[in-house]
């Protein structure tokens, strides 16, 4: 009888539990956080650039001053337009409180304290309406100072100082672009 097959080879393992590294290279592109493009929010000459080219800007940092003066103008006739229509609200309430004790008496006509107090009622909304217009005035006053709406890197600036620019104009003056964090893209 031939010979029995000599016992087999047995190796031994022992596991233990250990980080095992595991690396991927792929290949990516940055994209910026956030990227504003500065747009003007009313017309008119461009007086100053306010910042360089290529630097850190803070949120809110004026970055361009456009010529104020139009505006100014517009926020004191606006301004005059509203004190003339108080002057007209607080003279129409005298008549009405004049009338009030006359009709009593008999010595006016209900009508024309109806009448006065009509006129009390559209001096009031005159009021209102010359109120609203000396805001809006500011408003656009304060928009020629053109903000930085987010904090990061300014770009190449499109315009110069003396240069037209045009409320909600397709160009923009300048872009803005937040580096911190960043964003990396790429595909798996």
């Amino acid at each position: 009888a031939p010979a029995p097959p000599p016992p087999a080879q047995v190796t031994v393992v022992t596991l233990r539990h250990q980080p095992a590294p595991v690396t991927t290279v792929l290949p990516g592109r940055t994209t910026a956080f956030r990227v504003a493009e500065v747009r003007p929010q009313v017309g008119g000459v461009l007086r100053e650039r306010l910042f360089t080219e290529g630097e850190e800007a803070s949120a809110d940092e004026p970055l361009f001053r456009i010529d104020p003066a139009p505006f100014q103008a517009a926020l004191e006739t606006a301004e005059a337009s509203l004190a003339r229509a108080e002057a007209s609200a607080h003279s129409a309430d005298l008549t009405v409180n004049r009338y009030r004790p006359l009709v009593r008496a008999r010595a006016v006509s209900q009508q024309d304290l109806d009448l006065a107090e009509a006129a009390l009622r559209q001096a009031q909304a005159d009021v209102a309406s010359a109120q609203a217009a000396v805001d809006t005035a500011r408003i656009n006053l304060g928009y020629t100072v053109v903000n930085s709406p987010i904090a990061g890197r300014t770009g190449r600036s499109s315009v110069t100082v003396g240069a037209l620019v045009t409320a909600s104009q397709s160009a923009p003056l300048v872009t803005v672009t937040q580096l911190d964090p960043i964003y990396v893209d790429m595909t798996q």
